[in-house]
């Protein structure tokens, strides 16, 4: 009678410990099938955001290395470039402005990367009212990454002398990296005018500036802009006036676009 008792014992702490092993299988397949559906989920998520364009220093390839790699760096950490337009206001002129269509075609093609800041200063004001006005620092309220600085040296064409222009713009500058030190600033020129003789000159002046100063020129007049002696020029502008009309506008555009947007890319 015992030994049947014992072997009844024996077979239900048998049954037990198949039991707890039978269940603590069937969980473990539970965890394990939902791991691999968590990766697989997680698999199918990445392969969504590899289908979005991808982004390489080729694309920024037209910029100087240094700010190249400064974007890339930024796109890498999943951080914002902040880039600031300075310049004259070009509203009254009823057209779309070059900036205006820049920001909007950064924005397309790469979404989140550039927070772009446009800054227009009203009033047609010249580089010294600039200054003692103290217009830089008074609109410029975020720390910029990138500046585009076109300098209201247009503005400035016979009344200010070059020489006191080239002073104003040079404390504009300095203005600008008292901010962030070490901010990238690319000069331009406003439009060319038609037929102009001493404005050349003074953008020349301009040019050779920021090469000494070591800064990046955005020469749109060499390569978008008809020869500005030529009628064909005043195609691009608005009649009886020195502003850009809208196709005037969209060639400066382009050029500066093309600078941030290598299509050979």
């Amino acid at each position: 009678m015992r030994v049947i008792l014992t072997l009844v014992v024996l077979i239900c702490m048998g049954a037990l410990v198949y039991g707890n092993y039978h269940w603590n299988g069937k969980l473990a397949s539970a965890v394990d099938k939902g791991e691999a559906q968590f990766l697989n989920n997680g698999e199918k998520t990445k392969k969504l955001e590899s289908d979005e364009k991808e982004i390489t220093v080729e694309d920024f390839s037209d910029l100087p290395i240094d700010s190249a790699k400064f974007i890339m760096d930024k796109y890498n950490n999943e951080e914002a470039v902040e880039l600031v337009v300075i310049g004259s206001e070009y509203k009254a002129a009823g057209e779309q402005p070059w900036s205006a269509i820049f920001k909007d075609e950064m924005e397309q093609t790469y979404k989140n990367l550039f927070n772009i800041t446009i800054i227009e200063v009203s009033g047609g004001v010249t580089t010294e009212e600039v200054i003692n006005n103290d217009l830089i620092n008074q609109n410029l309220t975020i720390k910029p990454d990138i500046v585009i600085l076109e300098p209201f040296l247009l503005d400035s064409n016979g009344i200010v002398g070059i020489d006191h222009s080239l002073d104003h713009i040079s404390t504009m500058i300095d203005d600008i990296k008292r901010i962030n030190s070490d901010v990238f600033i690319f000069l331009q020129p406003a439009q060319p005018l038609h037929k102009a003789i001493y404005y050349p000159e003074e953008v020349g002046k301009l040019k050779s500036m920021a090469e000494d100063r070591q800064l990046f020129y955005i020469d749109h007049w060499a390569d978008n802009w008809p020869d500005y002696n030529s009628d064909e020029f005043l195609e691009y502008t608005i009649p009886d006036t020195i502003f850009p009309n809208q196709q005037g506008h969209q060639i400066w555009a382009d050029y500066i676009i093309r600078l941030f947007k290598n299509e050979e890319a």
